[in-house]
C-alpha cells in the first residue's frame, strides 16, 4: 500500500522540480495541473481566510513519489450551515473566488492513477476531518465516485454528481487538412473557406504576438470582447492569474496570441496556451461591428489550429462552454469529454439535506419532461 505524507504550503513552495518531474510522467492535464497554474490560483484566491490552508497529499512507493493531490481545506458556510470542507485546488464549489479551472484530478505516474487516488482519499479522510470533499470540474468523475464507494464510509454519506459540462477537442494528429475533411461543409466554410471573403475587405494580416507585446494584446482582446459582451474577456482574479502566467511563460513559447488585422486595424485577438502537444483556446475577442456574414471568431480559430498542427500539436482543446448564440464548439470538434463536479458529504445532516434537495429537483425535472 502506498504511504501518504502531507506537505504544507512551505514544502509545496520548495517542491517545483520534484512536482514537474511527476507531472511529466503522468497523464494529468499539463496546463491546469501545472505548478505555475496551481500556485497562481492559490496565490490569487480572493477573500482567503486565515483558516484556509493549502495541503498536498503526496503518495510514495518506498522513497519514490508516485502521485499528489493538491487541496484547500477550511470552513465554509452553505445553506446556513458552517462546516469543514476539503476541495481540490483549482475550484471552489458555489464560490466565484478563484480563476476558472478545468480537468482537475490527482497527478500520478501514468498507470497508477487509481491507487494514488484511493491513497490520497484515505489520507484526506484521516487527516482533514472534513464534512465535505469536493473535486470540481474533473474529467475523472466516475473514477472519483468509484474511489469513494470502495472505501469504508458511513451509511448516511452521500455522493453527488453536479454541474455537468461538456468540453470539446479537435484531433490535429494527422494534420490540419485531414481535420478539415472530417467537418461538415458548413463548418469547413466558416472555419476555412471564408478566408477569401475576409481578404476582400482590405489588406489582411494574421500575426503572432511577440513576448514584449503580450500585455498590450491582452488589453486589446478585452476591449474587443467588451464590444460584444459588454464585459472584458478576462477580469478580476481570472485576469490577474493569466497576467502572471503570461509573464512567467512569455519566453517559453507556451503563450500563443495572434491578431487579425484589416488595413492595419485589429479586428480579432485570440489567446491560447500551448503545453506539450496540446493547445488550449483560453479566450478571444473580435469586433462585433465587422461584416456579420463572416464568422470572424471561427476564421481566427482556423488560423490558430492550422499553425498549431504545423507545429506538431496533436490536440486543440476548446474546453467547456458554448457560444453566445450557437454551440460552435460542437460543430468543429472531433471528440468530447464530460467534465463534472463530485461532492462527497460525510456529515449526516448535510447528507440528508442534499439528498432531499436532489430528490425534489429530480421530481420537478421528471414532471417537466412528462408535461412538456
Amino acid at each position: 500500500m502506498l504511504q501518504v505524507r502531507v506537505w504544507d504550503e512551505q514544502e509545496w513552495n520548495a517542491s517545483r522540480e520534484l512536482y514537474d518531474g511527476l507531472l511529466r510522467r503522468s497523464n494529468a492535464n499539463a496546463l491546469f495541473l501545472s505548478y505555475d497554474w496551481q500556485s497562481l490560483w492559490w496565490q490569487h484566491l480572493i477573500q482567503r481566510q486565515p483558516h484556509e490552508k493549502l495541503h498536498v497529499h503526496a503518495a510514495y512507493d518506498g522513497s519514490e513519489l508516485v502521485g499528489v493531490l493538491i487541496v484547500v481545506s477550511g470552513k465554509v458556510r452553505r445553506r446556513r450551515l458552517r462546516f469543514r470542507s476539503v476541495q481540490v485546488a483549482g475550484s471552489r464549489l458555489t464560490e466565484a473566488r478563484g480563476a476558472l479551472t478545468e480537468y482537475l484530478d490527482i497527478v500520478a505516474v501514468a498507470g497508477r492513477e487509481a491507487e494514488v487516488r484511493a491513497a490520497c482519499l484515505r489520507s484526506i479522510l484521516q487527516h482533514e476531518r472534513c464534512s465535505e470533499f469536493v473535486v470540481g470540474w474533473t474529467g475523472a468523475g466516475e473514477a472519483w465516485v468509484s474511489a469513494i464507494e470502495n472505501l469504508p464510509r458511513p451509511p448516511w454519506s452521500y455522493v453527488r454528481r453536479i454541474d455537468p459540462l461538456i468540453s470539446y477537442q479537435a484531433d490535429l494528429s494527422t494534420g490540419f487538412e485531414r481535420y478539415l475533411a472530417t467537418l461538415s461543409g458548413n463548418a469547413r466554410r466558416s472555419l476555412f473557406n471564408q478566408r477569401r471573403k475576409l481578404a476582400e475587405k482590405g489588406e489582411l494580416t494574421v500575426t503572432e504576438v511577440p513576448p514584449a507585446e503580450l500585455d498590450a494584446a491582452l488589453q486589446e482582446m478585452n476591449r474587443l470582447h467588451a464590444l460584444r459582451w459588454n464585459a472584458p474577456a478576462l477580469s478580476g482574479v481570472n485576469l490577474r492569474v493569466h497576467e502572471d502566467l503570461i509573464r512567467r511563460w512569455a519566453d517559453s513559447g507556451s503563450v500563443r496570441m495572434s491578431i487579425i488585422r484589416i488595413d492595419g486595424k485589429p479586428i480579432s485577438v485570440l489567446y491560447d496556451l500551448r503545453v506539450g502537444q496540446a493547445q488550449f483556446n483560453v479566450q478571444m475577442g473580435f469586433d462585433p461591428g465587422f461584416d456579420s456574414s463572416i464568422s470572424l471568431g471561427l476564421i481566427h480559430l482556423g488560423y490558430a489550429m492550422e499553425q498549431a498542427a504545423r507545429d506538431g500539436v496533436q490536440t486543440y482543446d476548446f474546453m467547456a462552454g458554448t457560444g453566445r448564440s450557437t454551440d460552435y464548439k460542437k460543430r468543429i470538434a472531433t471528440r468530447t469529454a464530460n467534465v463534472i463536479t463530485i461532492q462527497y458529504l460525510r456529515n449526516p445532516i448535510l447528507a440528508t439535506i442534499f439528498r432531499l434537495y436532489d430528490a425534489v429537483q429530480e421530481r420537478r425535472s421528471r414532471h417537466d419532461r412528462e408535461h412538456s
